[in-house]
């Protein structure tokens, strides 16, 4: 490695410096050799030139640094066998996973140790009288020049490994198609839909399509991104004879593209089918169904609501249900509450709606009114596009808005809905309900009870699971399903980004 350092100002350096300098470019060669792996197993095809350079490079610095037959003769073996498998870097563009990451920094950090460990230990001997300090404390603060030395070192290949990975990651993934609203319109009018077929009208998600054998759009679904995750919202939607070809086609297309599906708020009848593929899963909560088939305020129960409704009555309080299309009047109307309700918090999106003219214009708009006709809250009809359930999104109301406004909007909407034959209104979910109970239970589930239990400083779990059980009949449990191949921790991360970022913006 010496061979490498003919300037005189190197040889000014203290013996240290001097040897790690003379090491750079193996030092170099092997986090390349890196690099090239990782970009190899992800089969990008901007790796395959850059993995030959990178062999070739080794191959010939290995002959002039220090000759060996054996090691000579494989990475000529690896040269060719690399040279060969052109067909194997088939994707597009690479996705550095947060697990990849984690891994290959864990790697990167312990030889970053290693080669100053090895690099003081063979330092000649007589080096070390020469030392300002001991030689023990050498390993944990060597001078000034050793720690500049080191760290632009490091710093360089580890800016020369972030650019090679950017390189690796830019492109365009052929699944990442923008949300076309009458296309969903049609899927949806011609075969149905289910409790979140709705938010594909949001577009700040994308969307997967299947067609049938004439070229027909029969089903999707949809998703958002987060670094190599591709997490999708729900179940399909559409001809349920076609869901099976439709999952199967997203994970043979998430693997042709090197991204790992994760499903998000799932019934327990999908999740089976997704665990013969080798997913794991976990459960997130229950969502609540009001029966209205035999919806009633009789009895002792709902004395409270009653009470409710009769005020409201008393006040010349009523409700309506508005027809699209809207006027530009009433969205202003609208905006004005929307923006009171939020009182400067920023709106949500992918698992829920939020106020957008195009979104609230794709269904009915249930209001309430004050005696002088003046809107004191509304909430956006959610429909399953199946003539048996029904839901809401968007629920906001005037923060002057008299106490008990939402019953009186809610009753107003079972009753609404139970005269137009529908048999239940999914009342949505109570997150960490019922999850991890017995002490036999996952310890991913277990924390999902913790949460429930104590969690109520930053977000009210028991309190809604309280409200929503004086209306609910019926609970049905909602899991997120994930990869095996990935880390919990990392799953449950992304998906609070997701699930917790601003309206409007997609994630890379």
């Amino acid at each position: 490695p010496d061979a490498f350092i003919s300037n005189d100002w190197l040889k000014r350096l203290d013996i240290f410096s001097f040897h790690l300098i003379g090491s750079a470019p193996g030092i170099l060669v092997g986090f390349l050799m890196l690099v090239a792996g990782r970009a190899t197993i992800s089969r990008v095809k901007k790796a395959y030139w850059l993995t030959l350079g990178v062999i070739a490079f080794t191959t010939v610095f290995t002959v002039l640094d220090d000759f060996s037959v054996f090691t000579t003769c494989f990475f000529i073996a690896l040269l060719v066998i690399v040279f060969f498998s052109k067909e194997y870097y088939s994707r597009a563009r690479m996705h550095y996973s947060w697990e990849a990451f984690t891994i290959d920094g864990a790697i990167y950090f312990s030889l970053i140790i290693l080669y100053v460990i090895i690099g003081i230990q063979y330092v000649p001997i007589k080096h070390h009288l020469h030392l300002p300090k001991a030689f023990v404390d050498f390993y944990l603060f060597p001078n000034d020049k050793t720690w500049l030395t080191s760290f632009v070192l490091i710093l360089a290949i580890g800016l020369l490994i972030f650019w090679i990975f950017r390189y690796l990651s830019k492109g365009i993934s052929p699944l990442l198609e923008e949300i076309d609203p009458k296309r969903v319109h049609k899927i949806l009018n011609d075969f149905g839909g289910n409790e979140t077929s709705h938010l594909a009208f949001t577009k700040d998600k994308y969307i997967y399509y299947y067609q049938d054998s004439k070229g027909e759009d029969v089903a999707f679904l949809i998703f958002q991104t987060c670094s190599n995750k591709y997490i999708v919202m729900g179940e399909p939607s559409g001809d349920q004879a076609y869901f099976s070809n439709l999952i199967q086609s997203f994970l043979d297309d998430c693997e042709t593209e090197g991204v790992q599906p994760l499903f998000y708020e799932v019934k327990e009848s999908f999740v089976m089918y997704l665990h013969e593929f080798g997913y794991d899963f976990i459960k997130m909560g229950e969502e609540g169904y009001v029966d209205l088939k035999n919806f009633s305020l009789k009895g002792k129960k709902n004395r409270g609501t009653r009470s409710i409704m009769n005020h409201f009555s008393e006040d010349l309080i009523t409700f309506e249900v508005l027809m699209p299309p809207f006027s530009d009047e009433l969205f202003l109307k609208l905006d004005a509450i929307s923006n009171n309700w939020l009182n400067g918090r920023p709106e949500k999106g992918f698992s829920v709606g939020f106020f957008d003219k195009e979104y609230l214009s794709q269904a009915p708009i249930a209001v309430v009114k004050d005696r002088e006709g003046d809107i004191i809250a509304f909430a956006n009809i959610m429909p399953s596009y199946t003539p048996e359930s029904i839901s809401v999104d968007l629920m906001r109301h005037r923060l002057d808005a008299p106490n008990g406004t939402m019953d009186f909007l809610f009753v107003s909407l079972f009753e609404h809905f139970q005269e137009q034959g529908y048999s239940s209104f999914n009342l949505g979910m109570a997150p960490f309900s019922n999850v991890g109970h017995s002490e036999q239970s996952f310890w991913e589930e277990r924390l999902g009870y913790f949460l429930y239990e104590f969690g109520n400083n930053f977000y009210s779990f028991k309190g809604l699971r309280q409200y929503k059980e004086k209306y609910v009949a019926s609970w049905i449990p909602k899991y997120t399903v994930y990869s095996k191949k990935s880390f919990f921790f990392y799953n449950m991360l992304q998906l609070l980004i997701v699930v917790g970022k601003n309206k409007n913006e997609k994630i890379s």
